[in-house]
């Protein structure tokens, strides 16, 4: 695994190495089987792709409490994504992440604050045009109702930075996107009104869920989901997205080496989805769990963009 290359990074492992002394620890691991049946964010048929992903996730805490209801939490955390049908899209995320928490008042119902950072680098492990620095921030609050019944509420906002923009540029100008009019290889030109940071992404995201346990071991999980931003959408030379793209690229993530796949790009759009979730989470003993769940999401982009996706997945956690 290629060594961080980002400074906060390094510097922020420094800090959460001395911030370890005196403080309580953990871990947790996950190994996660996920179907996707829209991995291209197409809106066109013949354009959308289906996958299935199997991920390994490990993370360590170390946790301090400071007045009263109040602690600091650091965690140092890594997930591989292994996909079944395009090996462009295999990654390793690995980053660093700060949450505050604050009980406000006394007694198992009063509503508890979060606050958190989170720096990572995204590394694809065949397709660096993908690879980003990714950071996002979040508050949330959350309020036990009864013995049965909990909510919450959070608002996060993402950001990712490509990491290898020469390598990216060098793909629009090798491998140019739709235009008006050829370019100097043998696929259609760009236009030039469109740039090449396509994975240049920034989203904010607001999040409402309710947790009710249905007995001393499972606990059921219904979720609502609002995002605002970007998307990088898979598609061909259509004047509809040309239109309202603010950058295109050619991406060889989603080839199979056939004529349906010449001459497709990834395109940044800004656009609006709506998420609705549920899961099943069932504790197996103190130190580990399963949870199955179903996200289904409607993306409305500008223009008439519109694609919808399905994610089932299948999560084993263990920890201390």
């Amino acid at each position: 695994m290629p060594v961080p290359n980002n400074k906060y990074l390094l510097t922020s492992l420094a800090l959460v190495l001395v911030s370890s002394i005196n403080a309580d620890s953990f871990y947790t691991t996950e190994f996660k089987l996920e179907s996707d049946d829209n991995v291209t964010l197409a809106t066109e048929d013949e354009l959308i792709r289906s996958t299935e992903f199997v991920s390994l996730y490990a993370d360590y805490n170390i946790s301090k409490p400071l007045k009263l209801g109040q602690s600091l939490t650091y965690t140092a955390h890594i997930e591989t994504f292994d996909c079944s049908t395009f090996e462009k899209l295999d990654r390793t995320e690995y980053g660093l992440a700060v949450s505050y928490r604050n009980k406000l008042g006394i007694g198992d119902n009063v509503p508890i604050l979060s606050l958190g950072l989170n720096i990572q680098e995204n590394n694809y492990h065949r397709n660096s045009v993908r690879d980003a620095e990714a950071y996002s921030a979040n508050i949330g609050i959350s309020k036990r109702l009864n013995d049965r019944v909990s909510v919450r509420t959070s608002l996060a906002y993402h950001k990712e930075n490509a990491s290898d923009s020469e390598a990216i540029a060098k793909t629009s100008i090798d491998n140019p996107g739709p235009g008006p009019s050829p370019g100097p290889g043998p696929s259609p030109g760009p236009s030039n009104n469109l740039g090449f940071d396509v994975f240049d992404l920034s989203n904010t995201e607001l999040k409402l869920s309710t947790e009710y346990v249905l007995g001393d071991n499972s606990y059921l999980n219904f979720r609502y989901l609002y995002r605002d931003g970007d998307i990088a959408s898979y598609g061909d030379a259509s004047q509809d997205i040309i239109n309202f793209a603010e950058a295109a690229v050619l991406d060889g993530s989603f080839f199979k080496n056939d004529a349906s796949d010449d001459n497709k790009f990834v395109y940044r759009i800004g656009a609006k989805s709506h998420v609705i979730g549920v899961s099943y989470d069932y504790v197996l003993s103190e130190r580990s769990s399963l949870s199955l769940a179903y996200d289904y999401q409607q993306t409305n982009a500008e223009g008439p963009l519109d694609y919808d996706r399905s994610l089932i997945s299948l999560k084993f956690v263990y920890g201390n």
